[in-house]
């Protein structure tokens, strides 16, 4: 199991990532998301509130990738994993705990990334892996 370094757990909560997915037969998609946090050493949870096209990707390809940079760009990750989506009540719970209930944001489903790649895109490298 990899861990996510703190310098970019402290980044992911600070800015906005970019969530990419893709459909079984490679129709690619990219969204932003804000409720986003690292919830254990190699796993982030994202909150669910206005996928469409994401969502049906994640039904058809768990596989997924997260773009995280400070606005100069010094500091950019892309960290690459497994989702899996839950609609329950416990992991909805989980999202309200953690990014608060406001009525704006609908919380439909809690996605959990396990992270297995991260890489730097500053300094163009491989920080760590595991095998899917």
């Amino acid at each position: 199991m990899i861990q996510i370094p703190k310098n970019i757990v402290d980044l992911i909560k600070t800015v906005p990532a970019s969530f990419a997915t893709s459909s079984k037969i490679g129709c690619v998609n990219c969204n932003v998301v804000s409720d986003i946090r690292v919830v254990s050493p190699n796993q982030i949870i994202v909150a669910d509130n206005f996928f469409n096209k994401t969502r049906q990707n994640l039904n058809e390809n768990s596989l997924v990738a997260l773009v995280v940079h400070t606005t100069d760009y010094k500091n950019a990750y892309q960290l690459k994993g497994s989702a899996q989506v839950y609609t329950d009540n416990k992991h909805r719970q989980q999202l309200i705990e953690i990014f608060g209930d406001d009525p704006h944001w609908s919380k439909k489903a809690t996605v959990i990334v396990t992270v297995t790649e991260i890489w730097d895109l500053a300094d163009p490298k491989l920080i760590c892996s595991e095998k899917l």
